[in-house]
């Protein structure tokens, strides 16, 4: 069995925050947010309408990403990347795993 997502945002936020994206085929792309070790959100739809209950920095990646879910997290995290390549043609895929790996 593999390590949730969300554990290794929470493993790597100590004295800063992080947005991870989970694109799931079934139901969509999930987004999770973690600061200090601790999971603030979970189950967001990056790059959809904020909600009633959604951050000044959430509205801004929502708007900002025109419902771009990896760009929504680029947004949120106030990276500027130099190119698109990190879009197209990102260096690095990362798999965690999962239940069936």
């Amino acid at each position: 069995m593999g390590v949730p997502a969300v554990d290794v945002l929470e493993g790597v936020t100590a004295g800063t925050f992080a947005y991870g994206m989970y694109a799931n085929p079934k139901s969509g792309n999930q987004g999770h947010i973690a600061e200090n070790g601790r999971r603030i959100k979970r189950d967001l739809h990056p790059g959809y309408d904020p909600d009633p209950t959604s951050t000044a920095r959430e509205i801004l990646a929502s708007f900002a990403s025109r419902r771009n879910a990896i760009v929504y997290g680029l947004v949120f995290a106030s990276l500027r990347p130099d190119s698109t390549d990190c879009l197209e043609r990102p260096d690095t895929w990362v798999r965690l795993g999962s239940k069936h790996s």
